[in-house]
């Protein structure tokens, strides 16, 4: 970080170190404020936002799987038997927000997120839960490019797209008329991965088309599946041709003499600096 204020002196610069051991899942916030030591009663010069993301996932492992969330123990989120997968519970009230935060596993490229509702006082009716997911947290990519919004009844699931490496937000809310009391709501997350390789095809999200040229008559795709095994159905057709067209007859002719011509260069110019000269 560099004081603009102090450019013309080469710039001053300062190092801020985190240490996040200790902090609890969710999102944590402070602020570096930086003061004139001569004069402190003016306030702050500048400020400096610091945003801190400790996903839940952290505090799960192949040997501890579970991890209460809460002293009531209805909201955990718990690490599957295949160490990929997770299970997460949800303690849902009308108009309030509950934000869970994973990490998305190396290679991933979507996940699936089925909700189920877990409390019998609904009266056997699914609760209708706005989900909100940003599968780029660290800012990989624009949110609203990404994100994804959907009001749905429990029981239904849906994909999103990810980033392996990146941490994924979901956000479950109940809506205030169509959900008369709390309820609790379990969300299953299961990662998945085709790893599409092709020349011009990088990953499975990229929007370049697959171009077969004349001279290779054929184009190579390939995919696996890094995580887990999926089904695959793959279909091919074709949407466009590109033809090359070639001209009945060509003709290379020379242009004016003037245009012709070299312009001098520096070391002409550098011996012969009485002459006029000009660059064409």
């Amino acid at each position: 970080m560099t004081l603009m204020s102090a450019k013309e002196r080469n710039g001053q610069s300062f190092s801020v170190r985190l240490n996040t051991q200790g902090l609890k899942p969710g999102v944590h916030y402070a602020s570096v404020h930086a003061v004139d030591s001569s004069d402190e009663q003016r306030g702050p010069l500048f400020s400096v936002p610091i945003t801190v993301i400790v996903p839940h996932s952290r505090f799960v492992t192949k040997d501890k799987p579970k991890f209460l969330l809460n002293d009531s123990s209805d909201e955990s989120i718990e690490l599957k038997n295949n160490g990929l997968d997770l299970t997460t519970t949800f303690r849902l009230e009308q108009g309030v927000p509950n934000r869970r935060f994973v990490t998305v596993p190396m290679g991933a490229e979507w996940a699936t997120i089925k909700l189920k509702s877990t409390d019998v006082s609904t009266g056997g009716a699914a609760p209708r839960v706005l989900l909100h997911a940003i599968p780029f947290v660290r800012g990989d990519m624009p949110n609203t490019e990404c994100q994804l919004k959907r009001l749905f009844v429990v029981k239904e699931g849906v994909d999103v797209r990810v980033k392996g490496g990146s941490s994924l937000e979901m956000c479950l809310q109940l809506l205030w008329l169509a959900n008369p009391s709390p309820a609790s709501v379990t969300a299953d997350v299961e990662f998945h991965s085709l790893n599409i390789r092709s020349p011009a095809l990088p990953t499975l999200m990229s929007s370049q088309p697959i171009t077969i040229t004349p001279s290779s008559e054929f184009a190579r795709l390939g995919a696996s599946s890094p995580l887990r095994a999926e089904q695959l159905n793959p279909e091919c057709k074709l949407k466009s041709v590109l033809r090359i067209l070639r001209p009945s007859s060509v003709d290379v002719t020379l242009g004016s003499a003037e245009r012709d011509s070299e312009p001098p260069s520096d070391a002409e110019l550098a011996s012969n600096a009485d002459e006029e000269s000009s660059q064409i």
